[in-house]
């Protein structure tokens, strides 16, 4: 095995001093495209964060101007790909360090961004330093927490309606110490998101070293020590993943030397959980940007897949659930970058679920006398296997609500739904002697 600097020839071409990056697919079209946050205080070398699309051929180019994105100077530490009003398309947060607010960036559609920081009441001046992403009193729609120094740190819960209200102090997680990174996570499996801040200072200046904020049933959070008190580092990054696999998200911490790294292990309880592994086939291979809704219990949980929201930290793929004592799960739905939705009913608790795009649709299960593929299509072109031995007369294009809306002609046994959009069509085929009916995916 070995290894070739490409960076150049992929078009990274530009020297920047960078702290953060995040990945997602602004465009939904199967491929990750990249975020740089760019902090540097000289004044005269002045780079702005770059926003790089995936040409899909092992190259990117820099879309950073005509995207809207580049500002110069933001001193930007840590940026999250997030769809927060639940268009279907990848916006962008961007935490700022010192003086200059924080961003949000919404998705145009056509490769810009819109810079909607102030009427979203997210433009929050603060020394932020990472941005944390999570359905605290899931209502579907995805908050933001952002870390900060002693002036404390902003939880903005999403009101649906593309504005936030931060809601920190009131909830009891501002921490009032100087923080770095911070994951929401569900530590005790009981169907409710807690929430681990990393501090910089020890107990000696005053300051929390770190926080674990366990989620209360009035709605707010509560300090608790739960073997975190004996944590006097300098911590910086942090991330979860369940490192023996019992269902119970462990925490791994990145210290200042010279004291080593941290590995929490969760220690578990009787409550029940299920993990589940997205893999794309119309939306990119890891499913970053889809949002997962879990029902159990008459209860609605909902994460969503990310590529770098946390500072200098990337936590496990894999995507956690609690569901307290409940001893079944009604259903899991979700929602893939490219549209397409899945859904699931009862599956087995405590277990790992891999779920891979199209799974629900039946795409394996090929009509007796007609074979499209592939199915499902990255492009919208299908090619049709005939094995009918009837000519085929005619053939409509129906939209997932049933409208037919449109009758094509088949050219060298191909057909092109391009100009359609991406989503679930049902192809109608006449012969002399049958009418099949024929479930695609673009």
């Amino acid at each position: 095995m070995s290894f070739t600097d490409a960076s150049f020839a992929a078009g990274f071409t530009t020297a920047i001093k960078a702290f953060g990056s995040s990945w997602g697919d602004i465009n939904n079209d199967g491929l990750l495209d990249l975020f740089i946050c760019a902090r540097d205080t000289d004044t005269n070398n002045l780079t702005g964060n770059k926003l790089y699309l995936n040409n899909g051929n092992f190259s990117f180019s820099d879309i950073s101007v005509s995207s809207n994105i580049e500002d110069l100077n933001d001193m930007s530490f840590c940026a999250a790909f997030i769809d927060f009003n639940l268009d279907g398309l990848l916006d962008i947060y961007i935490a700022n360090d010192r003086l200059v607010p924080n961003e949000l960036f919404k998705n145009n559609g056509d490769l810009t961004f819109s810079s909607i920081g102030l009427s979203s009441n997210t433009d929050i001046i603060m020394d932020a330093m990472s941005t944390t992403i999570g359905d605290y009193n899931y209502d579907g729609f995805p908050d933001f927490y952002t870390t900060n120094t002693h002036a404390g740190n902003a939880m903005l819960r999403n009101n649906g309606d593309e504005t936030f209200l931060e809601l920190a102090d009131s909830l009891g997680v501002a921490f009032n110490s100087v923080a770095w990174g911070a994951v929401f996570l569900d530590g005790d499996n009981d169907m409710d998101l807690d929430l681990y801040v990393s501090g910089m200072l020890g107990p000696s200046s005053g300051d929390l070293p770190s926080a674990y904020f366990e989620r209360t049933l009035t709605d707010t959070f509560v300090l608790e020590t739960l073997g975190f008190e004996l944590d006097t580092a300098a911590s910086f990054s942090n991330a979860i993943g369940d490192l023996n696999n019992d269902g119970f998200p462990d925490i791994a911490v990145s210290n200042k030397e010279p004291i080593n790294h941290f590995v929490y292990q969760n220690v578990p309880n009787s409550n029940h959980w299920i993990k589940i592994n997205l893999e794309g086939t119309i939306s990119n291979r890891d499913a970053i940007g889809a949002r997962i809704e879990l029902s159990s219990g008459g209860q609605l949980q909902y994460n969503f897949t990310l590529l770098g929201e946390g500072f200098l930290g990337q936590n496990s793929m894999t995507e956690f659930f609690g569901i307290g004592l409940n001893t079944t799960i009604d259903s899991i739905t979700v929602y893939w970058p490219s549209g397409l939705i899945d859904k699931v009913y009862s599956p087995s608790i405590d277990q790992t679920l891999d779920l891979i795009e199209g799974f629900s649709l039946g795409l394996s299960e090929l009509n007796n006398q007609f074979i499209f593929y592939p199915n499902p299509s990255s492009d919208g072109i299908f090619f049709i296997e005939n094995n009918s031995n009837e000519a085929i007369s005619e053939v409509s294009i129906i939209n997932s609500i049933g409208q037919k809306i449109s009758t094509e002609l088949l050219l060298n046994n191909s057909l092109n739904i391009k100009a359609f959009g991406r989503g679930i069509y049902y192809i109608s085929i006449l012969n002399s002697s049958s009418n099949s009916i024929i479930k695609v995916v673009y």
